[in-house]
């Protein structure tokens, strides 16, 4: 067995088997459910007043919602924004002042001709659609997508927003109705419900994370990064020095030798001496005798013939691709000593991708090495 002393650093993503957030209202039968709990399990959204275990998916948003949510989403920095100052029915203490103003600086949204922002108004899809893709800088399309429809025209001023929104794939349409003529309607004036709002920004983020052109049911957003806390699912950036051991001919632990025939491989651990968050010492204690995480180590993967590093890039939902490490990183983790530590991050380590799969396997994304 070879080992290697390293230092670790990484963007570490922590979960336990199943959903962490169980709100009362929302099923298997809901729409957009699946969009609800990643939203809610990755902080964007938290659910009604406390003890937070309804969401009220068919309650409309409001703009001051729409906007926290839509900031949640994409990890807008507020800080250092001072409070209010733009709109008259905006307080400067108001929770959702640092919100506005943010989304007004940025033109993500403006006021109404009064003068006045209306907070408290239900946004409806017309305005949402505008809010996220100007938010997450998607680009309209030019093309029109919407002749379809009959209570859309291409003179109206939410026409290019909802044109991309809908030829992009980038919002739920299970509210779409069509009349005789066969005309569709997608009520753009209507309020929007908090169960859309969680599936457009979840198709927004995905088209975003993945750099595609339309939304794709095999594709996911990116887990989003925040500071650890003591709940059941944790976020945030976590520091462990510990040292490289190779297994040298053994089955290959992601295997399920009930159901696979399974190969022998060099699998690559990585073993913990310290961490600098106890959270995350004791997630892995919990889960010791798992195959990919037992007490004091995490699997890295595979090695092959070349010495590169293979691991998996876990999917909540479809699965697990394959992906061999680059050269170069991989040779600078197992060629690592004593006497010559060195920092890796890793942007997201998915110690548990839940809805079925297994637990801890490798997450990378952008592995960096500092020289």
């Amino acid at each position: 067995m070879k080992k290697f002393l390293i230092i670790m650093s990484f963007l570490a993503l922590i979960a336990l088997p199943a959903s962490a957030k169980d709100f009362s209202d929302v099923t298997d039968e809901t729409y957009y459910s699946d969009s609800i709990m990643w939203m809610a399990n990755n902080g964007v959204i938290n659910g009604d007043a406390a003890p937070k275990t309804t969401f009220r998916p068919d309650d409309c948003v409001n703009r001051a919602e729409m906007l926290k949510m839509l900031f949640e989403a994409t990890g807008e920095d507020l800080e250092n924004m001072a409070m209010g100052g733009l709109y008259p029915d905006v307080p400067s203490d108001a929770w959702y002042s640092s919100y506005v103003k943010k989304a007004t600086l940025k033109g993500v949204v403006q006021g109404y001709p009064d003068g006045n922002f209306r907070p408290e108004q239900c946004v409806n899809r017309a305005e949402a659609m505008k809010m996220g893709i100007n938010e997450f800088g998607i680009d309209l399309l030019e093309e029109d997508e919407v002749s379809n429809f009959g209570d859309i025209d291409t003179g109206d001023w939410y026409a290019e927003f909802a044109n991309t929104s809908l030829g992009r794939g980038l919002v739920g349409v299970n509210h779409v109705y069509s009349d005789a003529s066969s005309a569709l309607y997608y009520s753009p004036a209507a309020y929007m419900t908090r169960k859309e709002a969680a599936e457009m920004l979840y198709r927004m983020k995905t088209v975003v994370d993945n750099d595609l052109n339309t939304y794709g049911l095999y594709y996911e957003p990116n887990p989003i990064i925040r500071d650890f806390v003591n709940e059941e699912y944790a976020y945030g950036q976590v520091s462990v020095m510990g040292y490289i051991e190779v297994d040298e001919d053994k089955t290959d632990p992601r295997c399920d030798p009930d159901f696979d025939d399974c190969e022998i491989v060099d699998y690559v651990w990585f073993y913990i001496y310290e961490s600098d968050n106890d959270y995350f010492t004791e997630f892995l204690k919990d889960n010791e005798g798992n195959a990919f995480t037992d007490g004091n180590r995490i699997g890295l993967g595979c090695l092959t013939e070349d010495h590169r590093i293979t691991y998996y890039n876990a999917s909540d939902y479809y699965g697990h691709e394959e992906l061999t490490m680059d050269q170069k990183v991989s040779e600078a983790i197992l060629n690592s000593q004593s006497d010559s530590p060195i920092t890796i991050k890793l942007t997201k380590y998915l110690l548990s991708a839940g809805s079925g799969a297994p637990l801890c396997y490798a997450h990378f994304r952008d592995v960096e090495l500092p020289y």
